[in-house]
């Protein structure tokens, strides 16, 4: 394969940009509504307080002190410079989804110019139609580690695509191996995705060449990336979660697994035909149809498993996002292709560099859409709170954040996470009504919140930017459903 156009400098001068960029665009925004919000902030917060590199035990995490952290220490180092664990994870989550659209419009622009910009237009209207594109993840469902697995995946691939001439073909397969379990010990999915495209790609040079080295590089590479996953602790843990089922709200029609079969088996031929399309000497449109074609692939094979009780309907869920941007892009790429009439212009690599970072900014400020909180409060109460327990070493784990001026999931996340409230207990926070609190001592509030009991104050575990109320006084004045005050 041939690329003509970008080189791995330039490709830094965007990551660059593109990272500042978003990140100034939407500091301060939380897109999730959903539990594993809370979840994925606990396990960032416990490694923030851990001393040294060791994760120790955890009991009031209880399941998720098992969960593949790789990506929620990351959150966490961004977290300790940022003194906020909730604004760590939010800058990596809201790079993350930009810079796998970088990936995506770097490779498609290298193709042709109206292939980035078609596929731009087409995730414009996608995600004002609320479909599941990548960012969906985020905004329906918060899956945090995958969203952060998929990007490093993708750019894992293109390095070695970039360089491919200047390293030789042992390093390139160790590289993936290496990252694949990297990415084991972030998600699953998005080692199976990365690991599935690479097997792809290594196929495609063994059918082309019918050389023994090239089908010892994909024997190898099979082998020893399937042992090294078979035996990885975090992968067995995510295989029995995902058999546990749940939900990925996906919407619009993919939610039924006759329009999921469809979706993968209809993505698949396109890729196949993008495969045979020439294109004035560059062939950087054959690795969108790789990386389209492997992920309609493993996602038929994971839509199977769930027919034979194997696997189950959320796994197939959960390859959706990624699966139905990539075809995004392999649309366009089928379409611009057809028109013969994509020429292709040197302007040089500055215009190109900013064509592609303006198109990445605009595809993730459409998709991480709408922000359902600003988050600039929640962290001023967030850090009182801590400090106040710092000052009044009172058991927190007897204390709850609850609050009407944000959503639910959000008061689930700071009771879980800074308070250490057990997992098991602080889950009935998420009910509109919620359960069983008579542990509580004490329920922590922003002193604006509508719901305060001027009767119930708790002056010992207060401060002028939190106010406690004694939750059995609370409890009795009815204010734990959202009842407005009399």
């Amino acid at each position: 394969m041939r690329s003509h156009g970008f080189r791995l400098t330039h490709i830094v001068v965007c990551i660059a940009a593109v990272v500042v960029v978003s990140n100034a665009m939407l500091f301060n925004e939380f897109h999730g509504l959903s539990s594993d919000a809370g979840q994925h902030y606990a396990i960032i917060r416990q490694l923030m307080d851990m001393q040294g590199w060791i994760r120790p035990t955890s009991p009031y995490l209880g399941p998720l002190q098992s969960y593949p952290p790789a990506a929620h220490w990351i959150a966490a180092e961004i977290g300790k410079l940022l003194d906020s664990g909730l604004l760590g994870m939010t800058v990596v989550a809201t790079t993350s989804v930009a810079l796998f659209y970088l990936a995506l419009f770097t490779l498609s622009f290298d193709s042709g110019r109206k292939i980035a910009l078609y596929a731009c237009c087409f995730l414009v209207v996608l995600a004002f139609l609320r479909a599941p594109i990548f960012g969906r993840q985020i905004v329906n469902n918060y899956f945090y580690s995958q969203v952060v697995g998929s990007s490093i995946g993708i750019w894992a691939f293109l390095v070695v695509f970039y360089a491919r001439d200047k390293v030789s073909p042992v390093i390139q397969d160790v590289w993936i191996i290496l990252v694949g379990q990297l990415l084991v010990a972030t998600h699953l999915t998005a080692a199976a995705q990365l690991m599935a495209a690479y097997g792809t790609f290594l196929a495609l040079q063994a059918w082309g060449g019918l050389n023994r080295t090239s089908i010892a590089r994909l024997i190898f590479f099979t082998v020893v990336a399937s042992a090294l996953t078979a035996f990885n602790p975090y992968a067995r843990y995510l295989t029995s979660v995902a058999q546990q089922g749940g939900g990925a709200h996906v919407n619009l029609l993919l939610g039924h697994q006759a329009a999921q079969f469809a979706l993968f088996t209809l993505g698949g031929f396109a890729s196949l035909r993008l495969l045979t399309k020439e294109n004035e000497g560059r062939d950087t449109h054959i690795l969108l149809a790789l990386l389209g074609l492997s992920a309609c692939l493993l996602a038929l094979l994971q839509l199977f498993l769930s027919w034979i009780n194997i696997g189950s309907a959320y796994a197939v869920e959960k390859h959706i996002f990624v699966t139905l941007t990539l075809l995004v892009f392999i649309l366009s790429a089928n379409i611009s292709l057809g028109e013969k009439s994509d020429h292709i212009r040197n302007d040089g690599w500055v215009p190109s560099i900013v064509i592609c970072s303006a198109l990445s900014l605009v595809a993730t400020r459409a998709d991480l859409y709408p922000s359902v909180l600003n988050l600039r409060e929640v962290v001023a109460f967030q850090r009182s709170v801590r400090e106040l327990r710092r000052r009044e070493p009172i058991d927190s784990s007897r204390e709850i954040v609850f609050s009407t001026l944000w959503p639910r999931n959000v008061s689930y996340m700071l009771s879980l996470g800074d308070l250490k409230v057990p997992f098991a207990v602080a889950n009935n926070l998420l009910g509109r009504a919620p359960g069983d609190l008579s542990f509580a001592q004490y329920v922590l509030m922003p002193p604006s919140d509508p719901l305060l009991v001027r009767d119930c104050d708790a002056p010992e575990a207060s401060n002028e930017s939190v106010s406690a109320m004694r939750f059995s006084c609370f409890l009795a004045a009815g204010r734990m459903n959202g009842a407005p005050p009399n």
